[in-house]
C-alpha cells in the first residue's frame, strides 16, 4: 500500500536577477494522484481551483504562472 505525507503542498516564488519573479506549483491533483484514493482525489479536485486562484491573485493580471503537474 502506498503511504506517505505530502503536506504542505507548496507554491514556490523565485526572484529573478532582472527584478521579476517566477511562481511555480504542483497541482494538488498531481501531488495526490499516485495514491489512487477516492477521498484524496475529491480533496484535490476541491483544492486545485483554490491554488490556481491564489497563484493568479499573487501573480497579477499580466503574469503567466507555470504549473508543475
Amino acid at each position: 500500500m502506498a503511504a506517505g505525507i505530502e503536506a504542505p503542498i507548496r507554491i514556490y516564488v523565485t526572484a529573478n536577477r532582472n527584478g521579476t519573479a517566477d511562481i511555480t506549483y504542483r497541482t494538488p491533483s498531481a501531488v495526490f494522484a499516485p495514491y489512487h484514493n477516492r477521498a484524496l482525489n475529491h480533496l484535490a479536485d476541491t483544492l486545485d481551483p483554490i491554488f490556481a486562484a491564489i497563484v493568479r491573485s499573487a501573480a497579477g493580471p499580466h503574469a503567466r504562472p507555470s504549473r508543475l503537474s
